[in-house]
């Protein structure tokens, strides 16, 4: 019985360390993703390692805007900016007609920390147009990634 106990013990600690080694290498070796929301709440902007698994592949990012509110909207224009250069830019006519999030861009590098970028969105609600500058500056740390060899593996089955 004691040896039985002695091997539990041993696997679940082996277990446990792993699992630790992999979220503090993650933490440490992964670029943080950013984060903004537009002054009234009505949009968020996430600059991230893109989801979908054939583009994740090629370790993309994506600036996705998602619309916050249930009234009827449609984007005229968006500007996805770094440091005041255009990287992106597009009226969203590809999108479903009502899609509450957006892709804006997909770019080849995570974000780089010291640099600023921004996004402009120009929709018309209520038959009014309206623009909102949204700074997408808020780090967010990523502390437990899934690599994405085994997202691939999950994808296939």
């Amino acid at each position: 019985m004691k040896k039985s106990k002695f091997i539990l013990v041993t696997i679940l600690s082996i277990i446990l360390l792993v699992f630790l080694s992999w979220f503090f290498y993650t933490a440490t070796h992964q670029p943080s993703i950013l984060k903004g929301h537009s002054k009234d709440g009505k949009w968020s902007v996430i600059y991230s390692p893109e989801k979908d698994i054939d583009l994740a592949r090629q370790d993309l990012w994506a600036v996705h805007i998602t619309w916050k509110r249930d009234s009827e909207f449609s984007i005229k224009e968006v500007v996805f900016k770094e440091n005041g250069v255009v990287e992106a830019s597009g009226d969203a006519t590809d999108e479903p007609k009502n899609a509450k999030k957006i892709a804006i861009a997909i770019m080849g590098d995570p974000p780089n920390m010291n640099n600023d970028y921004t996004v402009e969105v120009i929709w018309e609600e209520n038959g009014k147009t309206q623009k909102d500058i949204i700074q997408v500056n808020k780090e967010i740390k990523r502390s437990f990634v899934i690599p994405n060899v085994i997202k691939r593996i999950l994808s296939l089955g």
